[in-house]
């Protein structure tokens, strides 16, 4: 059974508006800790978002490219 992450995420363009995105994240049943600390799941999300579009600063920049508003879990 997979579980169902949904982040928004604004994504910021220099010079030019952001723009918000909803990435969705499929976490299977193996990795999801049920011990009630909701963080160490969102940190697992964090890092399967960062693999899917790229690192948040890039090298040598303290600008971001984008920023995780809120991630939330959706049931399937």
């Amino acid at each position: 059974m997979l579980r169902k992450f949904i982040c928004k995420v604004t994504h910021y363009n220099l010079g030019e508006d952001s723009v918000e995105r909803e990435h969705v994240v499929y976490m299977p049943q193996q990795e999801y800790d049920k011990s009630g600390s909701r963080y160490r799941n969102h940190n697992w999300v964090q890092e399967k978002l960062v693999q899917k579009i790229g690192k948040k600063y890039d090298e040598g920049s303290y600008s971001s490219k984008w920023y995780i508003n809120r991630i939330y879990q959706e049931r399937i």
